[in-house]
């Protein structure tokens, strides 16, 4: 009579069969990904702590990686909408990204995962932070104006002072997007946006238009940043601005005047002959020209009408501050001259 084989005890494995060769589902492929999977007891005191692989699979569900000091994005979509150039660079960004990213933008941006954004040169540079360990390099591109525009641009600032008045307020002048019409020009370009980012999603991605979000509440707060993004920084563009109205003001100015030669010339008499007169001007000699008369408040007059209005005089108020101070300035200089 055969030997029966030994019953096993409750949970004890049967002998030749391997419990850990048994898929958990019998029905799921092999090529199917699936997360790793936590001990029941992971987390507990006593328990095994969770595999690395769990962790990271988590913080890629839960999102991009948090940074410290990253540059936030203040603006809610409970507040107004962004006007001006910043206003104009939301329309371009609407126009080169779907929906899906630019909300993905705007959690980037509000999140603070920007950490470096700079703004000029024809570009917007940004370091954003992902959910890879090192951050994306990310560059919106704005095509510079070329140099020869930007020369017609100055001469047909030049003609009016109050351009001059407002970017010596930092301030990016009213009417200059008229003016750039009638030169065929636009202080922002027209869309689509270039974009550049070394991630491996589709351009533009959600990197960048975190960065274009960024930079538009920034030309929301200070507009005149639009000029460096086109290649003219506002105080270059200023230093440009002053030279051309002193030059259609004054004209051309030479700095070394030819001195005039004679047609003939007449051999001056003997020394002896001329001692008594030797100091005195030789008779038939022009006179000098009288002095430059001394054009009063030379700067008011070149910057011209005050752009405020009201009736408060301004600019006389300025003039007479001018007089007082040059006056206490003579005073001192004849001071120290006793």
């Amino acid at each position: 009579m055969s030997e029966k084989p030994p019953v096993p005890a409750d949970g004890a494995p049967v002998s030749g069969v391997d419990p850990e060769a048994v898929p958990a589902d019998a029905s799921a492929s092999p090529d199917t990904p699936s997360p790793p999977t936590t001990p029941a007891n992971a987390g507990t005191p006593g328990g095994t702590p969770p595999s690395s692989g769990a962790a990271q699979w988590e913080r890629r569900n839960e999102g991009p990686r948090r940074v410290r000091g990253g540059q936030k994005l203040r603006w809610r979509d409970t507040d107004p909408p962004m006007t001006g150039v910043a206003g104009r660079i939301i329309d371009l960004l609407d126009a080169s990204v779907t929906p899906a990213v630019r909300q993905e933008g705007i959690e980037y941006a509000r999140q603070g995962q920007i950490l470096v954004l700079e703004m000029d040169g024809g570009a917007v540079r940004a370091t954003v932070q992902g959910r890879r360990r090192a951050p994306y390099d990310t560059r919106l591109h704005f095509d510079v104006i070329a140099p020869e525009d930007w020369d017609r641009i100055v001469d047909a600032m030049a003609s009016e002072a109050a351009y001059l008045v407002s970017l010596l307020a930092d301030e990016l002048p009213d009417g200059i997007d008229e003016l750039l019409e009638t030169l065929d020009l636009r202080l922002v370009p027209p869309a689509p946006l270039a974009t550049e980012c070394d991630c491996a999603d589709a351009a533009p991605c959600k990197h960048a238009a975190a960065a274009g979000l960024l930079a538009a509440e920034r030309l929301q707060a200070d507009p005149a940043l639009m000029l460096g993004l086109r290649g003219m920084p506002l105080e270059r563009l200023r230093v440009r601005l002053r030279q051309a109205r002193a030059l259609q003001a004054h004209g051309v100015a030479s700095a070394h005047v030819d001195p005039m030669i004679p047609e003939s010339q007449v051999d001056p008499p003997a020394l002896e002959t001329c001692l008594d007169a030797f100091w005195r001007p030789p008779p038939g000699a022009a006179d000098p020209p009288p002095p430059t008369k001394h054009l009063s408040h030379a700067l008011l007059r070149r910057l011209g009408p005050s752009p405020l209005t009201g009736k408060f005089p301004f600019v006389g108020l300025l003039a007479s501050i001018y007089d007082h101070v040059a006056e206490h300035a003579r005073e001192l200089e004849h001071r120290l001259e006793e």
